[in-house]
């Protein structure tokens, strides 16, 4: 080959590109890793769910399951400040049993945060496969919304979407394991049940025995839903104690008043990004 043959340097180019592309990639996921840390280590400023949800799994470590059927003020006047320390707990079990492993390793609100902006990251690692895009995978993982929520104030929606994006990462592998992981999600909060239809619709498209299988994973995924309602009325106290409250940070109904103490930048910041996703999930 001549070496005035272009080729070689036209792949030699390529590869380039491909490796700057590569090492640009793998920057913008570090950068992010590291705006989320400092995120992680400073204390929430809007919310206080994260306080009250690592107080009671420092209790269930100590008394069971069962705390959660009290207030935070049964235990202690000194929790009186907490938010919603007047009502037992009002979310899930799977959530409850999460914030109690994270506070068997380290009760603080740090070691919260963390675990949760570690599910993001598998959470958009997830995307990236499910979309078959690093580029949507890194979107979700630099957005701001999560950044913010999770990172910052200790959200534990990563929860719900990592059990959520793994049945439907397993649903055509491992059936089983795809309707447990659903189960799960709703367990750990009942708005992942809104991905049910697509479960369904997937699954009357699979055969007979994949779809059995599902069925069962499914039951046995509400299991500790079950043994949580039979032992401390866990999945009543969410129905009741759960809507006490008009609030939803996401802004995609403009006729509704649900934002209660958030600034004006948060709730315009809030509505262009929930009309953002909104708009992309209907193209």
């Amino acid at each position: 080959m001549s070496p005035s043959d272009p080729v070689p340097g036209g792949v030699f180019r390529l590869f380039s590109r491909s490796i700057l592309r590569s090492k640009l990639f793998v920057a913008l996921c570090v950068l992010v890793a590291a705006i989320r840390l400092y995120q992680c280590a400073l204390l929430p400023i809007e919310t206080g769910d994260v306080v009250r949800n690592l107080i009671y799994g420092v209790l269930v470590t100590h008394y069971g399951f069962s705390a959660s059927t009290e207030a935070l003020t049964h235990f202690s006047s000194a929790w009186s400040d907490v938010s919603w320390a007047a009502f037992p707990y009002s979310y899930p079990p799977v959530a409850l049993a999460f914030f109690a492993l994270v506070a068997t390793v380290s009760p603080t609100v740090f070691a919260v945060k963390l675990a949760l902006t570690a599910l993001e990251a598998l959470n958009a690692a997830a995307i990236a496969r499910l979309c078959r895009s690093r580029s949507l995978g890194l979107l979700y993982w630099a957005s701001p919304m999560s950044i913010w929520w999770v990172s910052r104030e200790g959200q534990f929606e990563p929860l719900q979407a990592s059990l959520t994006l793994l049945s439907l990462l397993t649903l055509a592998s491992f059936p089983f394991v795809s309707g447990a992981a659903l189960a799960l999600a709703i367990s750990s909060k009942i708005t992942a049940g809104v991905i049910v239809p697509v479960f369904a619709y997937r699954l009357l498209q699979m055969k007979p025995a994949h779809r059995s299988l599902a069925a069962l994973g499914l039951v046995a995924g509400f299991l500790p839903a079950l043994f949580a309602e039979i032992s401390y009325h866990g999945m009543s106290n969410v129905l009741h104690y759960g809507s006490l409250l008009t609030y939803n940070p996401y802004y995609w109904n403009p006729f509704a008043d649900m934002f209660a103490w958030n600034p004006a930048w948060l709730i315009t910041v809030n509505e262009l990004a929930s009309y953002a996703m909104l708009s992309a999930l209907v193209f």
